[in-house]
């Protein structure tokens, strides 16, 4: 089904179904998500536009670790992300599902650190300028869906990065650094009215993920 000729349609949907089965193609059953990786990743660079995204999307539902420094790198349009597209830069709307995708990873491990880097990189992402509300959105749903782990004392204070503005130590440390500091964050965005109403709705959708 992932044959080049096959329709745009079908491609996709055999991305996502290889996605959530989990399994690489001709191998044994078990966990292969880091061999799916490589067999999702060329398809990023299809010239269909629903193939890219769905690609994209196939990696956060495989929930590979291996896969959070791609879409990192895709959510922000940096060098690695454009030459996974093989573009010149990466659109707005592929930017969006790696948001999503990120999100997906970070929520499906165990691990802390990998929580803390798509957080550090969603939240960069949500804090930055943005032409249209795709992304902002996306990393807004996301952040919401990567609840991390409470402080276990004072938290460090943070330099420049994905946080600031003044107050406690939660709001000055970095969002990745706890889920005070996480909280206090998207609290920091919500509070902001000169932001979009659309991004700040979602932003309250995060808020009451993060506090349950």
């Amino acid at each position: 089904a992932l044959d080049p000729s096959r329709d745009a349609s079908l491609r996709s949907a055999a991305l996502l179904a290889l996605a959530k089965i989990g399994v690489a193609p001709g191998q044994p059953l078990g966990d292969h998500r880091d061999a799916l990786v490589a067999v999702l990743r060329p398809h990023l660079a299809d010239a269909n536009q629903e193939v890219s995204e769905s690609a994209t999307l196939a990696l956060g539902i495989l929930g590979a670790e291996t896969a959070a420094p791609l879409l990192a790198a895709l959510l922000a349009d940096e060098d690695q992300g454009r030459r996974a597209v093989a573009r010149q830069g990466v659109d707005r709307r592929t930017r969006a599902f790696a948001a999503f995708a990120l999100g997906l990873v970070a929520r499906s491990s165990a691990r802390e650190d990998v929580r803390r880097f798509a957080v550090s990189r969603l939240s960069s992402a949500l804090g930055a300028p943005s032409v249209g509300h795709d992304v902002p959105v996306a990393c807004a749903m996301a952040i919401g869906w990567v609840p991390l782990a409470p402080a276990e004392g004072p938290v460090s204070s943070g330099g420049a990065g994905d946080a600031g503005g003044s107050g406690d130590a939660a709001t000055n440390a970095p969002a990745s650094a706890s889920r005070e500091a996480q909280i206090a964050f998207v609290l920091r965005l919500f509070a902001d009215g000169e932001r979009s109403p659309t991004v700040r709705a979602h932003l309250a959708v995060a808020l009451a993920q993060l506090t349950v």
